[in-house]
């Protein structure tokens, strides 16, 4: 059995055993299967049926990061007060609007270090056009306070920047690059930007927290966790299905899942879900996969694994917030752990 085959029954049994325990724990009404896996496996049938080349995909990546443009101008001007940090939430779905956001940060950074892993072109008007893509939609991040997607952000890019040096064999270009990050912050620090710069993105991160407690920087989450923890303590079979509902839910995945419907019933949804996390490494550490356009794929994923420690709804939900995900997923038309056969 091909392994790209092992991965669609895998998932299909996944959708089909979330809705059953759905329905057996929660009653006909549940939604339990359809918020976690139904929408997702759907995006991903469509586009495995439906995969699109290589010239097809670059006009849809190119579109995605325009519409993310759109999106966040629309949210500076429109729904907040501009380019300001403000004290307060003003846009409530910023959990939901930030990854997607983010997803289009990682295709501009994406495009800007690997062009030719997806046949775009070059040139030095094409990469500052995506930095400067990059940059803003990272402030758009930051300004309407999405923390967990930028901290997810910052470490995926982090991680991309360092494959693309390892690319760089010629210690002259990276002697380059180094000198040029550091004229800038020099830069920006004689003309007092600097400390701007760090105290927007401070208040960004920290505005109304205390930083000297850890529960109150991370929002509660925590206090939420170690709730959770307890709960799967006393109640670790079923969960919430025969122990009291939990008044708080745990913003973290594999946490909240347990709680729910207990750790027996959460096995074969966690295999996945670990599945999800060996795909993503070995797109990074397999060379043949890191060369590919399966890194694209590994870096979408990886963060929406990492904003899954924080969001408990991640990497499947909330809705279509991660269309782009399970669409470049399907699109691949490859198994998770194939290692031939890529672009």
């Amino acid at each position: 059995m091909k392994s790209s085959n092992a991965f669609l029954i895998l998932f299909s049994f996944v959708v089909v055993y979330s809705i059953i325990i759905g329905v057996l724990a929660y009653g006909t009404n549940s939604s339990f299967g359809i918020i976690n896996f139904v929408i997702p496996f759907g995006i991903f049938i469509y586009s495995y049926a439906n995969s699109v080349n290589r010239q097809k995909l670059r006009i849809y990546l190119r579109t995605y990061v325009f519409l993310c443009v759109l999106l966040s101008l629309s949210i500076i001007l429109y729904s907040g007060t501009g380019f300001t940090i403000t004290t307060t939430y003003f846009l409530p779905t910023k959990n939901q609007v930030g990854p997607l956001i983010g997803y289009g940060a990682i295709i501009s950074i994406f495009i800007l270090f690997f062009p030719s892993k997806l046949g775009f072109r070059t040139s030095k008007v094409r990469s500052l056009l995506y930095l400067s893509l990059y940059l803003f939609l990272i402030l758009t991040i930051l300004i309407i306070r999405n923390r967990s997607g930028f901290l997810a952000l910052f470490l995926v890019t982090s991680i991309l920047s360092v494959i693309r040096l390892l690319k760089v064999r010629k210690v002259m270009y990276i002697g380059i690059l180094i000198g040029i990050c550091l004229t800038t912050l020099f830069g920006l620090f004689v003309f007092g930007y600097l400390g701007e710069i760090f105290n927007f993105v401070y208040d960004a991160l920290f505005l109304n927290y205390d930083i000297s407690d850890l529960n109150s920087i991370s929002a509660g989450r925590i206090k939420g966790y170690i709730e959770g923890i307890y709960y799967i303590k006393d109640n670790y079979l079923l969960g919430e299905i025969t122990g009291p509902i939990l008044n708080y839910t745990p913003h973290n995945y594999v946490i909240n899942l347990i709680t729910e419907i207990g750790v027996f019933l959460s096995i074969p949804i966690m295999i996945f879900y670990v599945v999800l996390w060996i795909a993503v490494l070995k797109g990074l550490m397999i060379s043949k996969l890191r060369n590919s356009s399966f890194l694209l794929l590994c870096g979408i994923l990886l963060l929406a694994l990492i904003i899954s420690v924080f969001e408990y709804t991640y990497p499947y939900g909330p809705g279509v917030a991660q269309f782009m995900l399970w669409y470049l997923y399907g699109n691949q038309n490859r198994s998770l752990n194939e290692v031939g056969n890529y672009e």
